[in-house]
C-alpha cells in the first residue's frame, strides 16, 4: 500500500480534506500513511501515547484472531489539534476495520473465537473501549458491491466534517501486521523522551446518524454477526448520545480588532476621533454584509435585523490597541447554530484577505455572495483607516487578518473599487442539470453550446427544490454575474424561472 506525508493541521486545527496547495491531485482525504508515521506524529504527549498503545494492542488482537489483510480509517479528535480546540486531550481513537475473512473461516467463527473483540451492544462496545481507547467499528469487504459502497459512504461522510460542518479529513493505515513492532518500538522512544511543553453534540446529526444506522442493520443478513453486531453497538452508542445530549446556548461570535499607526499612540491609547469613527464603520460593515446574507439588502432604507446583529465592545485589546467584540445575544436560538452574524464577521475578514492576495479567486467567491450596499460599507471601512493612515489586524475563531502598512490599505480599496468589482444582470437560455438546495448551488446548460455553469442561488430565492422537478428543460433564468478583473465569472440565481 503506498502511502504519503499527512499534511499538518491548517489554522482551524483539522487536517484539511484536500492538499491545499494541490486541491485537485489525488493525494486527498482519507490519507493512505504508515503506521509508524502515525506514532511519530501524533505520539507527542502522555495522553495520546496511552490511545495509540491501546489502539496497537487492539490491532494485535485482530491480528490474533486472523484479521491480516484490509484497512483502517482513522478519525476523531486524537486527529485534530483537541488540546488547542477544546482545551482538552483525547481520549480515544476512531477506528474502522475493513478486512478480508481468513480462508475458510466465516464471521460466525471469528466472532465465537473471540467475542469481546466484536461488540453488538453499548454496554460490550464500551468495555472494548475501556479496554483499548478505540471506538472501534468493523466493516466485511466481502460483502455485495452495494452493501460495501452504502456503508463505505456512511463512515466517510460522518468522518468527512465535525458536527458543526466544518470539512476535515481523516487517516488510512493497512491492516497488515508487517510495521507493528517498529511502531512499538517507535511509541517507547517517544515515551522516553517526556511530553515537550506545552464544544456539544449536534442534536440534528445524530437524529441523522440513527435513521441511517437503523436502515442498515435492517439490509444487513442475519449470518453477517460481525457487520450487523459493529452496526448495532454503534446505533446504541448514537442512541445513548441522544438521551444525554443537552440544548445548550452555544458561545456568542468573538473577534479581536487592533489598529496601529497615525491615530494610534502604541499600546497606550488610540484617539476618540478616529476610535468612533473605525469601531462604527467596522459595526456597519459587518451588520451590512449579515443582512446580505440573511436575503439580499436593498439599495436604501433600513439595514433589516439590525438589532439582532450587533456587536459589544467586551474589552481593550492590547499590543497595538483595540478592542475585543461579541455578538449581542438577545433571543438566540438554543441550538448550536452559527449565527448570522457569525457568517458575517467571518466573510468580511475572507473579503479583506482576497482583496490583498494577487490571486482574484477569493476576493471573487466573497463578493459574489455580497449585494453592493455591504461592499460598500466594507469600503468605508477600509477608506476610513487609509484616511487617517492606519492599519488594522482582525482576529476571529483560528484566522488572523492583518494590513501590513498603509499601501497595502489603499490597494485593497483600489481592488475592491467598482472599477475593479463588475456586476451586471445577465438573461441565460438553457438548462437545468441539478440543484443542491441545502448548500443553495446549481448547474445550468448554456442552450446551444457545450458550456455548462455553476452558480449560487440567492438567498431571496424560496423553495429552491422546485428546480429539480424541472431538470434538462429549456428555460430561461435571470443571473447576477459579478467579475474581479479578467478573473472567470460568479454566476447568482435571482429568481425562479416562469416554467
Amino acid at each position: 500500500m503506498n502511502t504519503v506525508a499527512l499534511p499538518a493541521w491548517n489554522s482551524l486545527g483539522l487536517i484539511p480534506p484536500v492538499t491545499e496547495r494541490h486541491p485537485t491531485s489525488a493525494e486527498r482525504s482519507p490519507y493512505t500513511v504508515s503506521l509508524t508515521d502515525l506514532v511519530l506524529r501524533f505520539g507527542h504527549t502522555s495522553q495520546r501515547r496511552k490511545v495509540l498503545n491501546g489502539f496497537l494492542k487492539y490491532r494485535a488482537a485482530l491480528h490474533e484472531v486472523g484479521l491480516v489483510s484490509g484497512f483502517q480509517w482513522l478519525d476523531g479528535s486524537f486527529l485534530e489539534n483537541v488540546e488547542l480546540l477544546e482545551a482538552r486531550a483525547p481520549n480515544d481513537l476512531d477506528v474502522v476495520t475493513f478486512f478480508d475473512l481468513p480462508i475458510g473461516k466465516t464471521q460466525g467463527d471469528i466472532f465465537q473465537q473471540f467475542p469481546e473483540l466484536f461488540p453488538t451492544s453499548r454496554d460490550s462496545h464500551s468495555k472494548l473501549k475501556e479496554m483499548y481507547s478505540v471506538d472501534a467499528y468493523v466493516e466485511h469487504l466481502g460483502k455485495s458491491p452495494s452493501r460495501l459502497v452504502r456503508q463505505a459512504s456512511y463512515w466517510y461522510s460522518m468522518w468527512s466534517h465535525r458536527r458543526n460542518q466544518v470539512w476535515k479529513g481523516f487517516v488510512q493505515i493497512d491492516l497488515a501486521p508487517s510495521v507493528d513492532a517498529q511502531a512499538i518500538a517507535q511509541l517507547e522512544k517517544l515515551a522516553n523522551q517526556g511530553d515537550p511543553c506545552v464544544i456539544r453534540h449536534d442534536l440534528v446529526q445524530l437524529l441523522a446518524e440513527q435513521t441511517a444506522l437503523k436502515r442498515m442493520i435492517e439490509s444487513t443478513p442475519i449470518e453477517d454477526a460481525l457487520d450487523r453486531g459493529s452496526l448495532t453497538a454503534r446505533l446504541e452508542e448514537i442512541e445513548y448520545q441522544i438521551t444525554e445530549a443537552k440544548l445548550t446556548e452555544r458561545e456568542p461570535a468573538r473577534a479581536r480588532i487592533t489598529f496601529n499607526g497615525r491615530p494610534v499612540v502604541g499600546s497606550y491609547g488610540i484617539f476618540v476621533d478616529f476610535g468612533t469613527k473605525i469601531i462604527g464603520a467596522f459595526n456597519e460593515a459587518v451588520t451590512s454584509v449579515a443582512a446580505s446574507l440573511s436575503g439580499g439588502l436593498a439599495a436604501t432604507g433600513p439595514i433589516p435585523n439590525r438589532e439582532q446583529n450587533q456587536l459589544l465592545i467586551t474589552n481593550t485589546a492590547l499590543g497595538s490597541f483595540g478592542f475585543d467584540l461579541e455578538e449581542y445575544r438577545s433571543a438566540l436560538s438554543m441550538m448550536d447554530e452559527t449565527s448570522k452574524l457569525d457568517l458575517a464577521i467571518e466573510c468580511t475578514q475572507h473579503l479583506l484577505q482576497g482583496s490583498i492576495e494577487a490571486d482574484d479567486e477569493l476576493l471573487a467567491d466573497t463578493v459574489a455572495e455580497l449585494d453592493q450596499r455591504a461592499l460598500d460599507k466594507v469600503r468605508a471601512f477600509i477608506s476610513t483607516l487609509a484616511d487617517n493612515e492606519a492599519v488594522c489586524t482582525l482576529q476571529y475563531r483560528n484566522q488572523v487578518f492583518r494590513f501590513s502598512d498603509v499601501g497595502q490599505v489603499r490597494r485593497s480599496l483600489e481592488r475592491l473599487g467598482r472599477d475593479n468589482l463588475r456586476e451586471d444582470e445577465q438573461v441565460l437560455i438553457g438548462e437545468f442539470q441539478g440543484v443542491l438546495p441545502r448548500r443553495r448551488t446549481f448547474e445550468f446548460k448554456i442552450a446551444g453550446t457545450d458550456e455548462f455553469i455553476v452558480g449560487r442561488v440567492s438567498p431571496n430565492v424560496e423553495d429552491v427544490e422546485l428546480i429539480n422537478q424541472h431538470l434538462h428543460q429549456q428555460v430561461e433564468i435571470r443571473t447576477m454575474v459579478t467579475r474581479v478583473g479578467d478573473g472567470r465569472p460568479r454566476y447568482v440565481l435571482l429568481a425562479l424561472p416562469q416554467w
